[in-house]
């Protein structure tokens, strides 16, 4: 029988949580390429496994481009500069308490004007309007850092300071000290591929994964979510037949449940007092009962 009081703890996302729990148990033995981003969906993570975690990380020349098109971007442009987005919600309960969702609601009054298009078709979504103003926003947060998604729609956060960009000898946008930077996140997705193939040498893994899906968009119930870790857990077990693990989920869907290895907890929170906060919390004082390193 495994010993998982000596397992190696991976973060799956979905987003700095996990990353923040291992962090301060001191249980983060290494960097993993999930730990810092954000928008790491069940169906996300599942394409990045299939595909062997192949070009995780945008290229130079495609983060800037990203920039210059999210500085283009018509909708975001409109809404940083007449409804205020250029400024952080006041605290977590402002955000998670509607702040987005007027912003919405104002964008369905008028995306007409905005962007010109009859068809309702053509009408985003709440979620993909969010990822649009929230992700796409080139200011990024008070810090100074930039989002930008990879190809698989995860979200890089806190790496892509404002002092990275500047203009080149031609006067062109660059980014400084970009190959130094790239090549750890380069090593993450080695050390994870050599992890999966080699089985850990034999020590168990846990993979850990919160869901924020709930939390952020209260008519989910996560269902399909849950479905695509299934699939996300065979895949593993036939694709890594030396790696003995086991996957810990947190409020994927709205009841505490278990499938083989795949195990979810799910914890009750108030819309309106900074949900990832109390999850956080609950996974903190979970992971203290369940796993004691020895």
């Amino acid at each position: 029988m495994s010993n998982y009081n000596n397992a190696t703890f991976v973060s799956l996302g979905e987003g700095c949580c996990i990353g923040m729990v291992l962090r301060e148990l001191k249980y983060r033995s290494n960097a993993y390429p999930f730990d810092w981003l954000i928008n790491v969906t069940p169906k996300i993570l599942l394409e990045a496994f299939k595909s062997e975690f192949s070009d995780m990380w945008p290229t130079k020349d495609e983060i800037l481009k990203i920039r210059e098109d999210q500085m283009n971007d018509l909708l975001v442009q409109k809404f940083v500069k007449e409804f205020g987005l250029d400024k952080t919600p006041a605290n977590d309960a402002e955000l998670f308490g509607g702040y987005y969702k007027k912003m919405y609601d104002k964008y369905l009054e008028n995306t007409k004007n905005i962007e010109n298009k009859q068809n309702t078709d053509d009408i985003l979504s709440f979620r993909d309007f969010l990822y649009r103003i929230k992700y796409r926003y080139f200011k990024g947060s008070i810090r100074g850092d930039y989002f930008f998604p990879n190809k698989y729609g995860m979200i890089m956060v806190h790496e892509l300071k404002h002092h990275y960009f500047k203009k080149n000898d031609e006067d062109k946008l660059d980014i400084y000290q970009f190959d130094d930077l790239w090549s750890k996140y380069e090593r993450r997705v080695e050390r994870l591929k050599n992890m999966l193939e080699s089985g850990n040498n034999d020590n168990p893994v846990v993979f850990l994964f919160a869901g924020y899906t709930s939390l952020i968009f209260p008519e989910d119930d996560g269902e399909e979510d849950w479905n695509y870790l299934i699939e996300l857990r065979d895949f593993i077990v036939e694709k890594y037949p030396k790696l003995d693990f086991r996957i810990e989920t947190f409020n994927v869907v709205r009841s505490s449940r278990t499938d083989k290895n795949l195990i979810n907890h799910y914890y009750d929170w108030n819309f309106l007092k900074n949900p990832i906060k109390q999850l956080r919390i609950n996974i903190l004082n979970f992971m203290r009962k369940k796993y004691k390193k020895v």
